[in-house]
């Protein structure tokens, strides 16, 4: 009879603490796969100087201002930005309006960028270029439509990733302050 209650002892004894583990391992893991939002874009409108690295035009700055109020209430804590002039301008009002630094990644590695921005539990804001945006957007598992024009400054892409799956969703910016959503 003593074997008997001491082996039931000892089962719930191992139940109780597998309980209490799975108790304190779930509450990360449920951190992990909340959700989240990465939002996309291209710098904003440039100057044509001839330089590979111009700075942004007058209307260029009011968009990237206008970033603001598009994503100020949207919990973004990390501001990525490539090493260029127009795209640090252009992530910087954001940047700090919430107190945070612009993070420079480099647009040649973007699958070991897409890998560090999944591994990531926090809401950001991702400067790029026609080239890099689009294909960022489906690295990380989102739906791009396609190339960029030269002239395409106002999508903004908001990719919402939550337990593996990414949904995405088109934004838009303007120069003057309006925004649309498709």
């Amino acid at each position: 009879m003593m074997k008997l209650l001491l082996s039931i002892f000892k089962l719930t004894t191992i139940s109780i603490l597998t309980l209490l583990n799975f108790a304190c391992v779930a509450p990360g893991r449920f951190q992990e796969i909340s959700d989240r939002h990465i939002f996309l874009v291209r710098h904003a409108e440039k100057q044509v100087d001839g330089t590979r690295d111009p700075s942004l035009t007058k209307a260029g700055q009011q968009r990237a201002k206008n970033l603001i109020p598009i994503l100020n209430d949207k919990n973004i804590s990390s501001v990525y930005s490539t090493d260029y002039k127009r795209t640090i301008q252009t992530a910087k009002p954001l940047a700090d309006e919430i107190g945070t630094n612009v993070k420079i990644y480099d647009p040649d590695k973007l699958n070991q960028f897409a890998k560090e921005i999944m591994s990531l539990n926090e809401s950001i804001l991702v400067v790029g270029h026609s080239n890099t945006t689009p294909a960022l957007v489906e690295l990380l598992g989102g739906e791009s439509l396609g190339k960029m024009t030269e002239s395409e400054y106002s999508l903004i892409y908001l990719l919402k990733v939550s337990e593996n799956k990414v949904t995405t969703q088109r934004l838009y910016s303007s120069a003057d302050s309006t925004t649309t959503q498709d």
